[in-house]
């Protein structure tokens, strides 16, 4: 007997009319922004992560992992209610974003 298979279909679209994130909920999205579509289509987009060298020693678990820098970050929203996040944010430069992990293994 086969375990039960976890398929996840992502879709990326391209944005063609500016509009803004309505109705965030902290639980679920506690920031988002907009990165140029092109910026995902380069062919060497994906760099090892090196997330020590952004929050310190704790990240060294996770250096090396495919990542893509997203720079740059347009229009960041963060949703109410997420205060520890905007005071995270506020010390946490709009060029440390990175998309990487579960969530570039969906995109990808």
């Amino acid at each position: 007997r086969h375990a039960p298979t976890l398929v996840v279909a992502c879709r990326v679209y391209e944005q063609l009319v500016p509009e803004h994130p309505a109705g965030l909920q902290a639980a679920e999205v506690a920031a988002c922004g907009w990165v140029p579509l092109p910026r995902l289509l380069k062919e060497d987009c994906a760099q090892p992560l090196s997330w020590s060298a952004l929050v310190g020693p704790a990240g060294q678990q996770w250096d090396g992992w495919p990542s893509v820098d997203l720079h740059p970050l347009l229009d960041l929203e963060v949703a109410p209610g997420a205060s520890s996040v905007a005071i995270h944010l506020r010390n946490f430069s709009v060029h440390s974003f990175k998309l990487w992990g579960l969530t570039l293994g969906i995109v990808n």
